[in-house]
């Protein structure tokens, strides 16, 4: 036992120094592990009693002896620890500003020689790798557990690949995915850079027929990796469903991917004679939807799963011709959403109309009625506005049809109407005096307005009708006068005889 020693608890409050030169010149470029692993042993040295061997600094770091000894590994290669001992393993911290200072050689790892000679081949002299490239190539090797010959194959891909000036951090992607993929051997990895090759030239043939000539994007590449290796589909099946792409008003890999997912998700569409089946079937199942569209005339609305769902509700109710026509109605009316369509094809089932003839007739008689009451409005001096509506519609047809006026001596009396609050309402209560007064033609329904024109001023109210007067109620009587409103007396008249 020495002869001095520290308390045995010294170490939970002790301080460990740590030279500037570490922080700032080996510790960024080191893993976190490894960091972590140099600190911990870096405690050990001054009190040995933190430590007494690798299973304890495993269990206290969390980490396996494994991935231990490759982080002394590390710091061997850059010359700060030296191993001495391999059985059970002993490591000799070196102080940091003597190896600055007199170029204390690290120790040699031939196997990390060996390595870091073949990544160099790897790029033919033609580009000069930093120690810290090789050395993060190498923590692939121990950290991610990939073979040497693996992780060599791999740089070797990348180079071929992406050229000589490939990043590091594209390269570390490749090697995580490796590691991801569990790879041991270098034909696994050449199966693995086969497929990757294959999405890289899959990816650009799609950029190609999409008349975009440059390299695909990392993104693209991953989107046709899915199709290819997740959803299954063959590298002609891809190309196929782009000639559906091409045909959007924007093509890209995003529209592409819409059109794989809808084919992924239907199951059993793998090839380009599947895919091909599939969008010949699509079309059929389209065309009336297409037709439909153009007849509505609203260009905004596109065939999806949304419109397929609504036309199909449509389909429960008329069938497609039926559903057409109702399209070139609402785009007549200036009505151009699916709403309007859906209840144009409500009402006409609400009127029992079930087939074509029925309704093409009921619609000609809409025309007929909206272009008569286009000119009704006129001759009452309405807003160029207004438009035909129900209502009116309602009352043309009580008036040609239950009352039985000619159209021309409804549009006769129409000017009469003009001026007033509710021209409709009125029109509608002078025509109901004339049918029950039996007039017919405009000759005598003038004859009966000048007849109120031609009485004397005097009150519209019966003699035998008037009431009780009391003083309240001594003021003058409204009377008429040759100027007055005919048709408004003759009105009154009819009112008060019906009271």
């Amino acid at each position: 036992m020495a002869m001095f020693s520290f308390d045995e608890q010294a170490a939970l409050f002790d301080v460990t120094p740590l030279p500037n030169q570490f922080i700032l010149n080996y510790l960024p470029e080191a893993s976190g592990d490894a960091v972590r692993v140099y600190l911990f042993g870096l405690v050990a040295c001054y009190h040995h009693e933190a430590i007494s061997d690798l299973q304890q600094m495993a269990r206290e770091l969390n980490m396996t002896e494994d991935d231990i000894r490759a982080a002394y590994r590390y710091w061997e290669r850059k010359g700060l620890v030296q191993r001495v001992a391999d059985n059970p393993p002993q490591y000799r911290y070196q102080n940091i500003y003597q190896v600055m200072m007199t170029g204390a050689q690290a120790q040699i790892d031939p196997a990390y020689e060996q390595f870091a000679e073949a990544i160099y081949g790897v790029f033919d002299n033609d580009r000069r790798l930093h120690g810290k490239d090789v050395s993060q190539c190498y923590e692939w090797v121990e950290q991610m557990r990939l073979p040497p010959d693996v992780v060599i194959a791999m740089m070797r891909h990348m180079v071929q690949k992406h050229g000589k000036n490939v990043s590091m951090k594209k390269a570390e992607q490749m090697a995580m995915r490796l590691a991801d993929e569990k790879v041991q051997t270098v034909e696994e990895a050449q199966e693995i850079f086969r497929r990757d090759q294959t999405v890289w030239s899959g990816s650009k043939k799609v950029l190609e027929k999409l008349g975009l000539r440059r390299y695909p994007t990392e993104p693209e590449q991953t989107m046709y990796s899915k199709w290819l290796v997740d959803w299954q589909f063959t590298p002609d099946a891809i190309l196929r469903a782009v000639d559906e792409t091409i045909k959007s008003s924007n093509p890209s890999f995003a529209y592409l991917d819409g059109i794989l997912k809808r084919l992924h998700e239907q199951g059993n569409v793998r090839t380009e004679q599947d895919v091909s089946g599939d969008i010949e079937g699509s079309r059929k199942e389209n065309e009336p939807i297409k037709q439909f569209l153009r007849a509505l005339g609203n260009y905004s609305i596109t065939i999806n799963d949304t419109t397929k769902a609504t036309y199909k509700s449509f389909q429960t109710m008329y069938p497609d011709p039926v559903i057409l026509l109702a399209a070139q109605q609402c785009a007549k009316w200036g009505m151009t959403t699916l709403q309007d369509v859906r209840q144009t094809l409500m009402a006409w089932q609400n009127r029992s109309l079930r087939t074509l003839p029925e309704i093409d007739a009921y619609m000609r008689q809409i025309d007929e009625q909206n272009e008569f009451l286009i000119v009704l409005y006129q001759a009452m001096q309405l807003d160029e506005k207004t438009k035909p509506n129900a209502a009116d519609r309602a009352l043309v047809k009580q008036w040609t049809e239950e009352w039985r006026f000619a159209q021309m001596f409804v549009l006769g009396c129409a000017p009469w109407a003009a001026g007033k609050k509710s021209p409709m309402a009125y029109l509608n209560k002078m025509l109901k005096v004339f049918r029950e007064k039996g007039i017919t033609t405009m000759e005598a329904a003038k004859a009966e307005r000048e007849r109120f024109e031609q009485q004397p001023s005097q009150s519209t109210a019966p003699a035998a009708r008037a009431p009780k007067v009391v003083g309240e109620q001594q003021y003058t009587q409204r009377t008429y006068t040759p100027t007055q409103d005919a048709m408004d007396a003759m009105m009154q008249e009819w009112e008060e005889s019906h009271a």
